[in-house]
């Protein structure tokens, strides 16, 4: 018999619908876990963390950006063209009102877990909105090299002109559109992050050829290291071998016990 119960929820930012999948125990559940996919991917790698996660006694919510990935690909409504770092902010935080809105979820511990731009993405809506309480950060190769990129003019893993930017970026990824550049250009990522006080769980691979791992040793100074685990894996890449996995959800496990 499952020890989690599974469906599909949808929430709204604005005129658009974001569609996700739930995955809630069927026991007492201990906290939320709501998890942000990275940049040209869905909800669905993150499967397995809902059952995993679920399995241990947290209700686990994944969902599909707003253009998080090209169509078909994307459940949720909107374009690639017109998804930037801030509209995906903008739809975790529909996703946590959707959520902090459910009568059995209104008093749980909420915890946000992303991967790559999904960890970028949490990391900014934690550090932003101090209102929202979340009581936990997880961030897997978070992308905090996003606007370091952009002033590089290699956003997406595309090659630009930063003096000329295109309105599509493409070669990269995936194409994106000029937005995307516009909104991160000027940012400081370390200073953004900064306010978040609650714990942070990092987990890097040292041979990560996307973003460097020492940004997320950088990050673990900013957050302090009394707040912050930094888990780096002298193997790893950007993507994680299943070995890899299981070693991270054995990290998670450990993040989460006694936080609820």
């Amino acid at each position: 018999m499952s020890s989690f119960r599974e469906s599909e929820f949808f929430c709204k930012r604005g005129h658009l619908i974001i569609r996700g999948t739930a995955f809630l125990p069927i026991k007492s559940c201990k906290g939320v876990v709501i998890v942000s996919h990275g940049l040209n991917q869905n909800r669905k790698p993150f499967y397995e963390y809902g059952q995993v996660f679920s399995a241990f006694g947290y209700a686990v919510f994944t969902f599909d950006f707003c253009g998080g990935c090209p169509a078909p690909g994307c459940e949720s409504d909107g374009s690639h063209l017109t998804m930037s770092g801030e509209t995906e902010c903008l739809d975790l935080m529909a996703v946590i009102a959707y959520v902090r809105g459910l009568p059995y979820m209104h008093d749980k511990n909420i915890f946000l877990l992303g991967y790559s731009q999904g960890g970028f993405v949490s990391a900014l809506v934690a550090a932003r909105n101090p209102q929202l309480h979340i009581n936990g950060l997880i961030l897997l190769s978070p992308a905090f090299c996003i606007p370091d990129h952009a002033r590089a003019g290699k956003l997406a893993g595309g090659s630009y002109d930063v003096q000329n930017v295109p309105l599509v970026i493409s070669g990269g990824v995936m194409p994106v559109g000029k937005n995307f550049h516009d909104t991160v250009f000027f940012m400081d990522i370390w200073k953004e992050i900064r306010d978040y006080h609650g714990d942070v769980l990092l987990v890097h691979g040292k041979k990560d050829s996307v973003v460097d791992y020492r940004y997320a040793e950088k990050a673990r100074m900013i957050y302090g290291p009394e707040k912050c685990r930094l888990m780096l894996m002298d193997s790893a890449d950007h993507c994680y071998t299943a070995v890899q996995q299981d070693m991270i959800y054995e990290w998670i496990r450990e993040f989460l016990t006694g936080k609820c």
